[in-house]
């Protein structure tokens, strides 16, 4: 993934080192395109701090290894390992609320899925209804009444 987002970066600074007018010949980048690689800078930053905290403390853990804990500083380094091992998993399920949170595109995207989802839901509702509604309409009461003369 850092190999991609050097590419990524190396693409954005080869596009805007044209000149203007070759720029207009050329597609440059819109605002979409920026944002996808904000996030994806964003992503870069977040794995490559979720991964090495948790390789220091692995490599603290080593080094201290052989030598004499107390019952305390077993319970620190337990705590601090597992720490690592739970920021180590962060940047596996962190994506969605980075592009959540960063981009517009994609939050825009988010809402007009769920709204369609969910209004594909209430149009079969009450289609479903409207379909209930009639036929309770077509059904009729029939009541003879008979006139007896007196």
């Amino acid at each position: 993934m850092m190999i991609l987002s050097i590419l990524a970066f190396k693409n954005v600074r080869r596009i805007r080192s044209f000149p203007h007018q070759q720029r207009n010949q050329l597609r440059s980048m819109n605002k979409k395109d920026f944002q996808l690689l904000r996030c994806l800078y964003v992503q870069d930053i977040i794995y490559i701090i979720c991964t090495g905290i948790p390789s220091i403390i692995e490599i603290y853990e080593n080094i201290t290894m052989d030598e004499v804990h107390t019952p305390v500083e077993n319970a620190i380094v337990n705590l601090i390992g597992d720490l690592g091992l739970f920021l180590y998993h962060i940047p596996y399920c962190a994506s969605f609320y980075i592009y959540i949170s960063m981009s517009k595109a994609f939050r825009h995207e988010l809402k007009r899925l769920i709204y369609k989802i969910w209004c594909k839901n209430l149009i079969s509702i009450r289609e479903e209804e409207h379909r209930q509604g009639n036929i309770e309409l077509n059904v009729v009461d029939i009541v003879s009444t008979i006139v007896v003369p007196a």
